[in-house]
């Protein structure tokens, strides 16, 4: 839970196997302080709504200087000159109520509509920076700081820890880093899987799972901003903001002490130029006044918000477009006659806004159109004006109408439909793509009328005839035939990745080919083998271990048959990064840091920010800056782009 953990993240995991194997032989019930609750192994039927002890109402929104101003003026008069603030990021996620009884988690709730919430408490548990066990009181800690602000280093640890009461309520936000958001969506679209691209999407669709492993595998923080009731002996919210950091949780970011106005807007300023850098996603900021007191008044906390950024436009249309994993992923396509600068894209995915739910829109909406990590998104103008579309509220698949399958667990509706005429295009594009067999002797339209009602599109491309190429384009069946021949010799990696199952990505094709090394050992697997596939996604191991029990089977047999010879890792070189984690520290010739980003995902390694204690390898560009002189205090082998290269190029 620590922000700079005292032991490294292997040696962390190995302990936690360690501890699970006890537990299991000791039996019972896990331990409520247990640190296999982050494993997430407990399977919900549904997340039950309950009531909050205490009503938590959200701070009114401040949206200019000047109601800022109006708002000081209102806390001067009954506080008097000279007030004090604390103010600190507000970033996007999902507030949540932890509520510990005697120092031990026991429940997790979040805000929902301020008297009810949803109890999350097995997904929240599964999250490392949430303490399961407060510090005891008398504990020494250690405060350590990354980063200068104006006038101080943000609230430090208290030595030794102070007592918290019996029954404490600590209220915060669940978010995730960008950058994981980002490599989210890159799986995600790469499994046939619609991206959120939203960050209240991401987060809020990762804590509602009803399968605690689901959660457990996504990147997600917990900061710790305030508690639900006044705590004796702390009479602002500065030693507040330093209690918690001693209880053991991270707290608000960018966490500023602010005496008048003045130095409140030097806090917003600060906040606005921090936004573009910034590590998480910022909506703006938080801004409370220092001391702590409940009478009645203006109110002792406001929301600082942020001018809606993005280019405004209006929905020519709305589409929606079936993905090869039956994901139905909303489209909008946008006015190009108020756009003569050509500044917008042809099409953005419509994202998931609140409640986890796509957003409606039809014809004529107004919307901004905001940059993202994947892929650009739209955002309503004003949600009064937005009313659900026929064609994306419809229950029906767009391609095959079939019934879509609509779960809490997903934004997306879902087409099941295994002879979708959608899936199967979607399946034959992939197949013959860029980032599948990249075929040059014929056009993706011709493969779709040759291959387009294919369930099994891989093998019958090898069973094709060239006759029937020819027919369909004249002059390609000799390419087309040279071109298939070459491609007999298949790593087992690529075999699953093309085959289009449901969540598995290139990436976690690669951690499974890499695990099992050969065919015969794959096949005879079943769910709680695949599970142990280190970094493979929960979510794909039900998908996989249906596909190998029955069509898998029958691929294999008929690749076989056909003359394909299937490579396992000592000849393919599956996943040359799995288990590692590498920096990047500069710039590239060669490539962007996206595009750095991508192939190292794809090869099952993880690219972090920062160097430390648990990075493998450092990527040195042009001007790397500190990173070479962290990377001989942590031994940490060095790449070039040369050698980056050559094993991309290799794999």
């Amino acid at each position: 839970m620590l922000e700079y953990p005292l032991i490294g993240k292997r040696r962390y995991l190995e302990m936690r196997q360690e501890l699970a194997a006890l537990e299991e032989d000791i039996g019972g019930p896990l331990p409520p302080d247990s640190a296999t609750h982050r494993l997430g192994h407990t399977k919900q039927l549904s997340i039950k709504t309950v009531s909050h002890t205490a009503p938590w109402v959200s701070p009114p929104s401040l949206r200019s200087p000047a109601e800022l101003r109006r708002y000081h003026e209102g806390v001067v008069a009954r506080e008097g000159q000279g007030v004090a603030y604390v103010g600190g990021a507000r970033l996007t996620g999902v507030e949540v109520g932890l509520r510990y009884v005697g120092g031990i988690l026991e429940q997790a709730v979040s805000r929902g509509h301020g008297g009810k919430g949803e109890d999350l408490t097995v997904n929240i548990r599964t999250i490392g920076s949430v303490p399961l066990a407060l510090r005891p009181p008398g504990s020494i800690t250690e405060s350590r700081v990354t980063r200068l602000t104006k006038q101080a280093l943000g609230p430090s640890t208290t030595t030794p820890v102070p007592p918290f009461p019996e029954s404490l309520i600590v209220r915060g936000i669940v978010t995730a880093r960008l950058a994981d958001l980002a490599a989210l969506d890159r799986r995600r679209i790469d499994a046939g899987d619609a991206p959120y691209v939203d960050p209240l999407a991401a987060v809020e669709t990762s804590l509602r799972q009803l399968d605690g492993r689901v959660t457990s595998s996504r990147p997600l923080r917990f900061f710790a901003h305030g508690v639900a009731q006044p705590q004796e002996g702390l009479d602002s919210t500065w030693q507040l903001l330093g209690a918690l950091k001693s209880w053991g949780f991270r707290v608000v970011p960018l966490a500023w002490r602010c005496v008048g106005f003045d130095e409140v807007l030097d806090f917003v300023s600060a906040l606005q130029q921090a936004k573009p850098g910034f590590e998480y996603p910022l909506e703006g900021g938080m801004l409370s006044i220092g001391r702590i007191a409940e009478e009645e008044g203006a109110p002792r906390s406001v929301l600082l918000s942020f001018a809606s950024l993005g280019k405004k436009t209006t929905v020519a249309s709305v589409y929606r477009a079936v993905g090869r994993g039956g994901g139905v992923s909303p489209v909008a396509l946008l006015d190009r006659d108020k756009d003569p600068d050509g500044a917008l894209p042809e099409g953005a995915p419509i994202p998931a806004m609140t409640g986890g739910r796509v957003l409606p829109l039809e014809a004529g909406a107004a919307v901004r159109v905001l940059s993202g990590a994947v892929a650009p998104h739209v955002v309503a103008e004003s949600f009064g004006e937005t009313k659900p579309s026929p064609s994306v509220s419809s229950p029906l698949c767009p391609s095959c109408q079939a019934t879509l399958t609509v779960t809490a667990e997903d934004p997306f509706a879902r087409c099941e439909n295994p002879a979708c005429k959608g899936r199967a295009r979607a399946r034959v594009q992939h197949l013959v793509g860029p980032r599948g067999l990249a075929l040059s002797s014929i056009t993706p339209r011709v493969a779709e009328g040759l291959l387009g009602q294919s369930r099994a599109p891989l093998a019958d491309l090898f069973a094709l005839d060239p006759i029937a190429v020819e027919r369909a384009q004249p002059g390609a069946a000799e390419a087309f035939k040279a071109e298939r021949d070459r491609h007999r010799r298949l790593p087992l990696w690529k075999v699953l990745h093309l085959s289009s199952i449901s969540s598995v990505s290139e990436r976690a094709a690669r951690l499974v080919a890499s695990y099992f090394e050969e065919v015969d050992p794959l096949i005879e697997v079943g769910p709680a083998r695949l599970a142990q596939v280190p970094g493979l996604p929960p979510e794909a191991v039900g998908p996989l271990t249906e596909w190998l029990e029955g069509e898998g089977r029958i691929l294999f047999g008929r690749l076989s048959e056909l003359d394909v010879r299937i490579e396992g890792e000592s000849t393919s070189f599956a996943a040359p990064f799995r288990g590692k984690t590498l920096v990047l520290a500069g710039k590239l010739d060669r490539y962007t840091a996206e595009q750095v980003a991508e192939e190292i995902e794809r090869r099952a390694g993880t690219l972090d920010l920062r160097v430390s204690r648990n990075t493998d390898f450092v990527i040195l560009g042009r001007d790397p800056g500190e990173a070479v002189a962290l990377a001989e205090a942590y031994n940490v082998l060095t790449l070039d782009e040369a050698a980056l290269a050559s094993v991309l190029r290799q794999t």
